[in-house]
């Protein structure tokens, strides 16, 4: 494989990952509302996100990386990603709130922005080098 034809792979790999994230987000909100009406914050979140990283893995393993074959090790290299994923969003979030101050009018905005991009690309890199290789 050339480098241009690499290049166009990564990109498309890292456009079909935003559309996965995103739309792994909806739902995982969709679900949390719903499941207020039942349950507690705490398990209406647990609940939501465990259906989202569901989601993700299967749109990410098909869709994104286009695996045909897994079994629970794919899974379990992808929990730990999202785990570490999560860990680095809340850490840079916090960081960048405390940078920030009050330098910034809409720091919390900033902060969740500059985490969520932070996590996403290690997200990505974490999926395409350790869970879904080839």
């Amino acid at each position: 494989m050339n480098i241009k034809n690499f290049k166009n792979k990564l990109n498309n790999q890292y456009s079909k990952f935003l559309i996965v994230g995103i739309s792994t987000v909806i739902l995982d909100y969709i679900f949390y509302k719903i499941f207020l009406l039942f349950f507690s914050i705490d398990y209406s979140k647990i609940l939501s996100f465990a259906i989202g990283t569901v989601y993700s893995f299967k749109m990410n393993k098909s869709f994104t990386f286009h695996i045909k074959n897994s079994n629970i090790n794919f899974f379990l290299k992808f929990l730990l990603i999202y785990l570490i994923g999560l860990y680095i969003n809340v850490i840079i979030n916090k960081f960048a709130l405390f940078f920030f101050n009050d330098l910034v009018n809409y720091k919390f905005q900033l902060a969740f922005f500059i985490a969520t991009i932070c996590s996403a690309i290690f997200n990505f890199l974490g999926m395409k080098l350790f869970v879904f290789k080839k």
